[in-house]
């Protein structure tokens, strides 16, 4: 899934709408038949494609989505959350964002939960919010199971937030921190 993601990012929807058949092959193999429908039902909605269907795709799956299991709920919440982002819609963000975060913590992926966390901060700071979202930061990397990669973003960004309010040194010190974590995993 990663793969179909970069291949929207870089612009390039037919080469991934090219994988998508086979992706949902490997769904239902592993005997995840609602999920495999439902990335059947909305394309490449779920991979970051932002385009009006894609957004009403979502939308349309959003208001059924309680027939869901848990993580698929998140994941349609989470990508339209993205979308949301996009089109600098930070308080539609952060709402998807809430439900995303409940759906994958009922899933317990903790890796998607923290995912959704950093969406709901950057809601946060797109609304200019910086308190709120300085606190969010502070609790969020206080938790003990964040991967390298959530670290060290959570720390770049927190690291940004210091240097905007004049917290020069501590700001860099994040920064530094968050450096060293990317760095010390090949993550550049």
């Amino acid at each position: 899934s990663m793969r179909l993601g970069i291949l929207i990012a870089l612009d390039r929807a037919d080469e991934a709408a090219a994988l998508l058949p086979s992706r949902i092959d490997a769904l239902r193999a592993a005997g995840l038949d609602a999920q495999a429908d439902l990335e059947q039902r909305l394309g490449l909605a779920t991979f970051g494609l932002n385009t009006p269907d894609a957004a009403a795709a979502l939308e349309d799956e959003l208001a059924t989505a309680a027939a869901l299991p848990a993580w698929s709920r998140g994941d349609v919440a989470i990508s339209r959350a993205s979308l949301h982002m996009h089109a600098e819609e930070p308080g539609a963000a952060l709402d998807m964002a809430e439900i995303a975060a409940r759906a994958f913590a009922e899933a317990d992926d903790a890796r998607l939960s923290n995912t959704t966390t950093l969406i709901a901060i950057a809601a946060v700071l797109q609304k200019n919010d910086i308190e709120a979202a300085s606190a969010l930061l502070d609790r969020f990397l206080a938790q003990d199971d964040l991967s390298i990669g959530h670290r060290a973003q959570a720390l770049q960004t927190r690291a940004r937030v210091r240097g905007g309010s004049e917290a020069f040194v501590e700001g860099a010190a994040d920064a530094d921190e968050g450096r060293a974590g990317r760095h010390e995993h090949g993550r550049v």
